[in-house]
Formats: structure tokens, sequence, C-alpha cells
């Protein structure tokens, strides 16, 4: 009998050796899960505050559109001076850094850019915030133009018809 204890010992003693050693891999792999997700999530949001403002536009198309940052009030084209007379309005809450005016006849098309940066257009100014401006723009065509298009960062903003002063 006492063998037979002896035996049932031994059997217990590697039995709950084999078990701790069982435990303690278990609890090193949930350890090291853990300590991937949190380096995983610390590197996310030292990231994503990159990313954000690198791939996307400060201010959405959808968001331009929908306070109308820019209203083309009236467009015409006078036939004695071949100017087209544009007359804009720009939204209270709009943020633009710079707007492209697309004239557009039969089969042409010519694009004027207007910025805040000097660089790019010293011509040229934006209306302030809450501002309508009167623009002129010389036409080389020998026909007059039809349709004038505003955009910003490729968002069109507004698109009018053209008629005569």
């Amino acid at each position: 009998m006492s063998n037979i204890n002896m035996k049932n010992q031994k059997e217990n003693q590697i039995t709950n050796k084999i078990n701790k050693k069982g435990i303690s891999t278990v609890v090193a792999s949930v350890l090291l899960i853990m300590v991937s997700i949190v380096a995983l999530t610390l590197v996310w949001t030292a990231i994503r505050p990159m990313i954000a403002t690198s791939l996307s536009p400060q201010i959405s198309c959808i968001e331009l559109q929908s306070e109308s940052a820019i209203k083309i009030n009236s467009a015409c084209y006078n036939n004695n001076t071949k100017e087209l007379e544009l007359l804009i309005e720009r939204s209270q809450k709009s943020e633009l850094s710079e707007i492209k005016f697309t004239i557009s006849s039969d089969n042409n098309y010519r694009d004027f850019i207007c910025s805040s940066n000097s660089e790019i257009c010293a011509n040229c100014q934006l209306p302030e915030k809450g501002e309508t401006k009167k623009y002129f723009f010389l036409s080389n065509s020998q026909t007059p133009p039809s349709r004038i298009t505003i955009k910003s960062d490729s968002c069109i903003l507004d698109t009018k018809e053209i008629g005569l002063c």
C-alpha cells in the first residue's frame, strides 16, 4: 500500500509540475498579447494625427459646398471691353487659401488662380470673409465665354452661365 501511495504522490507531483508549466505558458502568452496591444495603441495615437492632417483636406468639399463658401452673384460679358465681369461673395465662415476660376466657352476653357499667397498670384486677392468683390477677366477668344466655375482644392463651389452686360 505504501508503494501505491508513493507512486500516487509522485504522479501528483509530476502532474502539478506539468500544470504549473502549462499555466505559466498561458500567462506569458496573455502578457505578451497585452504588451503588444498597448504598444500598438501608443504607436497609433502618435501617428494618427500626422496621417489625418497630411491625407485629408482641412475642410471637406461637402462642408465648403453646404456653407456656400463662394457664391457667384453675377457674371456677364461686356462686348465693348471684351471683359468678363464677375461679382462673387464669400461667406462669413469659409476657410479658403485659394480659388480657381474656370472660364469656359464652346470648345475651350481657361483657368485663373486667385490666392492669399502673393507668390502664386500677386494681382488677385481673395475676398475677405463676408466681403463681396468684383473681378474682371480679359477674353482673348473670338467667342464670348459661356460659363464660369469657381473651385477650391478641386471642389466645385459654384457655377453660373454668363450673360451679356
